[in-house]
């Protein structure tokens, strides 16, 4: 045997140092590992010679009998399925639990219902109180319309202290909303989120003319918020794109802690990229229309949780 046929063996190129020699030789000795042996004993026989022949080591190989009797099972003894095992279990292993956490994510995604209608609260709010929850929501409709219906309520904290994680992550939900890549139906911010958002386009105009008498009536408790969408163009100039009304606001408190959220200042705004802008409508009608009935209920709900605290009268 020959230096260049040693090297064509292993695979390498003339001027291999020894380092280059070794490390190709464990390469190749691992490649015959799942292979089967009575196909690869000429090959390791040859592997070994010019292993042998290029460091100058008098090693000569010869392959490990095989134990009488031994039994195969497709075409592997136990000790070849051994060392399989040992080489393979742990991608195995990794493939087995992608699949769970795939299969597990499916499920969830093929049996989860969407919710029909969407709602996020943006800005200085107080969290859910306990109470309202208890509270029935075909109160805001006494058709069965909300009976069947589920809805999703999502809190965006923004305001002056907060923490920045907590920050960021509203900028970034507000981003997927405004992009479409997140849904939202209906808005409910405070004054500083709606006059950070309107003029980038986020909320649709609302067209108070095409309203019927009464979806008038109910919006007559709100205020009507102009404002404009704005651009900037190439020379850094802001041009005014539309000006229209953006959001209905309201101050009374009382109409809506029943609902269980307080804030100084409600303004409610529909985004361009809602997908259910009816129902949204239909859903602000309602709770608007429903006013009287959700503070009476809240009242009563108050007024049962009060006589529960309280103490029984000592008997004289």
């Amino acid at each position: 045997m020959t230096r260049d046929e040693a090297l064509k063996i292993l695979g390498l190129e003339e001027g291999a140092n020894l380092y280059e020699i070794e490390k190709r030789y464990s390469l190749l000795s691992r490649s015959f590992i799942h292979e089967d042996r009575q196909q690869v004993e000429e090959k390791i026989r040859r592997v070994v010679e010019a292993y042998d022949f290029l460091t100058g080591k008098s090693t000569v190989w010869t392959p490990e009998p095989e134990p009488m009797g031994a039994r195969r099972f497709l075409g592997k003894t136990k000790r070849e399925w051994r060392n399989w095992a040992d080489y393979a279990y742990r991608p195995i292993l990794v493939v087995l639990v992608l699949i769970a956490v795939f299969a597990s994510i499916l499920h969830s995604a093929l049996t989860t219902k969407q919710a029909d209608l969407e709602l996020a609260y943006v800005g200085a709010f107080a969290a859910l109180d306990p109470l309202a929850a208890e509270l029935d929501f075909n109160l805001l409709d006494e058709s069965e319309l909300w009976e069947s219906k589920k809805i999703s309520i999502d809190f965006l904290a923004c305001y002056q202290g907060i923490d920045f994680r907590s920050e960021q992550a509203t900028l970034m939900r507000m981003s997927l909303i405004a992009s479409g890549a997140a849904n939202c139906d209906l808005m409910i911010l405070d004054r500083p989120m709606f006059d950070r958002y309107v003029e980038h386009g986020l909320f649709r105009q609302i067209d108070m003319s095409s309203l019927s008498p009464e979806e008038a009536e109910a919006f007559s408790s709100l205020e009507p918020i102009q404002a404009e969408v704005k651009e900037e163009d190439e020379s850094g100039a802001i041009q005014v794109l539309e000006r229209g009304t953006y959001g209905l606001a309201s101050r009374r408190q009382e109409d809506f802690a029943a609902l269980g959220i307080y804030g100084r200042e409600y303004i409610f705004a529909f985004p361009r990229s809602a997908k259910h802008f009816d129902l949204a409508e239909q859903y602000l009608l309602d709770m608007l229309s429903s006013r009287a009935r959700l503070r009476d209920a809240y009242a009563e709900l108050l007024k049962s949780a009060h006589s529960e605290d309280r103490p029984p009268a000592r008997k004289e």
